[in-house]
């Protein structure tokens, strides 16, 4: 436990000090951390620009992103979901949270959401349906 907290701090101080700085810096601190795959550091951003800010639904998405990459699934849907209770035109939610209930065995509520999804934002649907059938194609 004591060796996790450790990692846990010096992956936030290596990404960036973050005590003094806005909700929107914060996020784009995490966004660094996760593209570095940094993921622990970016969800500990994300929840410090929530907690300055938590009316910021693309904070609540990347956080649910960062979850989603480490395996955390309920917790990426509950995210996804308080993201979109925000803004219900964040297509990008609904795909992550539909992604996230299919790895939970839920297809009928995963098929709701891509639906969702697909009405908000069409071509990004289509395409990431597209990218979905190209990495499966690939893996077989």
């Amino acid at each position: 436990m004591v060796k996790l907290m450790l990692i846990c701090i010096f992956t936030i101080t290596s990404c960036v000090i973050w005590c003094q700085n806005s909700a929107k810096d914060l996020l784009k601190y995490a966004v660094e951390c996760t593209d570095k795959a940094d993921y622990i550091g970016a969800i500990a951003l994300s929840t410090r620009s929530i907690m300055l800010d938590p009316m910021q639904e693309f904070a609540w998405y990347h956080r649910a992103y960062n979850k989603f990459l480490l395996g955390d699934i309920q917790g990426t849907i509950e995210d996804t979901t308080k993201a979109i209770e925000l803004n219900g035109n964040l297509a990008d939610a609904y795909i992550l949270r539909a992604e996230a209930k299919l790895k939970k065995g839920e297809r009928f509520k995963a098929v709701s959401d891509f639906n969702k999804a697909r009405r908000v934002d069409g071509t990004g649907t289509l395409v990431h349906f597209a990218s979905l059938i190209i990495k499966a194609m690939v893996s077989s």
